[in-house]
């Protein structure tokens, strides 16, 4: 996000129900793309492409936090289809333990190579604070959001 400017952030990860849509055509059974989808996708693209086309303010120019953006959403949707395929067979904690698992250590990593030092010295304070944010809000988040997705899912 340091990388690009707010609105261009949000309108990129906003992005993702299209990249949801595709790949749940090739990966979800029963899921596919139909001519009203198609219709709703370009009218939502076209808007986007309409912000992006504005000369001030959302457009100053390519920057390489879009494309971030851009990859990010696409792996976020591309999370989100895999969690559908395999929630009927998996517990919701062993799915977000292991989504936690791998892209902990990546963000951590993308961190140090491009983001500014967010921490000067890292003591108890710190350490906590991480893993409240990592054991509590995000997996009770995701564990809560799953689970909520689960059940319209198995209703369905």
């Amino acid at each position: 996000m340091s990388k690009t400017n707010a609105s261009r952030a949000v309108l990129i990860s906003n992005l993702q129900p299209f990249f949801v849509l595709f790949l749940a055509h090739f990966f979800i059974p029963d899921d596919r793309i139909t001519l009203r989808k198609v219709i709703g996708l370009f009218l939502g693209f076209a808007g986007v492409c309409l912000v992006f086309l504005e000369k001030e303010g959302v457009t100053e120019g390519f920057q390489i936090g879009d494309l971030l953006m851009v990859f990010s959403t696409a792996v976020w949707a591309a999370s989100a289809v895999y969690t559908k395929t395999v929630i009927h067979r998996l517990s919701l904690h062993f799915i977000a333990f292991y989504q936690m698992a791998f892209s902990v250590p990546l963000f951590f990593l993308c961190g140090f190579l491009w983001d500014q030092p967010m921490i000067g010295v890292l003591n108890r304070e710190v350490v906590i604070a991480v893993l409240y944010q990592a054991l509590v809000a995000a997996a009770f988040g995701f564990v809560a959001g799953t689970l909520c997705c689960s059940t319209m899912v198995r209703s369905s």
